[in-house]
């Protein structure tokens, strides 16, 4: 590391050149989804996910920068917000292996993952995504979710790692945002209803690419829970039984359905 650099680069402690151990978690918290759920922390990159992660109040716990690079004002200020993260300084060649980008990161950042308390009894919009599978898609809807006010995201069965690097960059960050809370089984779905129930005018909705309702046609709820289905198989049958209606989104080319995030994007618009 150069002298002239070391200004910028306040509270730095370790440097590394090797695939040493802490390498090797960094590379793992990136890769495993049982590591990051051992350690409760995940692996993050890119200026708006980490600028999203401090906005949101997570504690950082180690941050990693390129050892031949001049930090700029923004990695400064990123540094300062966490006085008490350990700090390692990666050679360049580590720095384009572990970091998804073409260009490598300024900066990564591993941080503790959200812990999630929500009073499902006040909640008035929320997306119910069943058995969700892909990460990009998953991450597209989540910034969807965002954007248009849905207050909590419910998953259901088996799902993809809402804290997988690949979902946290497709999000845009905004997964350590917008509450995503695991369904474990069918009680816990039905617990949920019953809760958002508690106050009247829910209405559980369900989407279909091939049958329902048109969303041209649906008296807009006030109160809405909108579950969406599987990327491959649609709604399971016990979802299914849950919902008041199904809606569809009408197609006139000659494509018979929209990919899942654009179609719940199309959905969430027209619900809110």
């Amino acid at each position: 590391m150069k002298s002239g650099n070391r200004t910028n680069r306040p509270g730095v402690t370790k440097t590394i050149s090797k695939r040493n151990s802490a390498f090797q978690r960094l590379e793992a918290l990136k890769l495993s989804r049982a590591k990051r759920a051992k350690a409760g922390e995940v692996f993050i990159e890119g200026v708006i996910p980490i600028t999203l992660c401090h906005s949101s109040g997570l504690e950082a716990t180690q941050i990693f920068f390129r050892d031949s690079t001049k930090l700029s004002p923004w990695a400064q200020q990123i540094l300062e917000y966490y006085p008490r993260a350990e700090r390692f300084v990666l050679s360049t060649d580590l720095m384009a292996e572990v970091s998804d980008r073409e260009n490598a990161s300024e900066l990564i950042v591993v941080a503790r993952m959200p812990v999630i308390d929500v009073d499902q009894s006040l909640l008035d919009r929320v997306l119910v995504l069943d058995r969700p599978s892909s990460p990009g898609n998953f991450g597209s809807i989540v910034r969807s979710c965002d954007a248009f006010g849905i207050q909590a995201v419910f998953t259901f069965g088996r799902s993809v790692d809402p804290f997988d690097p690949r979902s946290i960059a497709a999000s845009r960050g905004t997964v350590f945002g917008v509450p995503i809370i695991k369904l474990g089984s069918r009680s816990a779905f039905s617990s949920l209803l019953t809760e958002c129930r508690s106050r009247p005018g829910l209405q559980v909705l369900g989407s279909s690419a091939t049958r329902g309702h048109s969303m041209k046609s649906l008296v807009t709820p006030q109160r809405f829970a909108l579950i969406i289905g599987n990327e491959a198989t649609g709604m399971s049958s016990f979802l299914e039984s849950m919902v008041d209606d199904v809606v569809t989104i009408p197609m006139a080319g000659e494509a018979t359905s929209l990919n899942i995030s654009s179609a719940a994007s199309i959905l969430l618009y027209e619900l809110t």
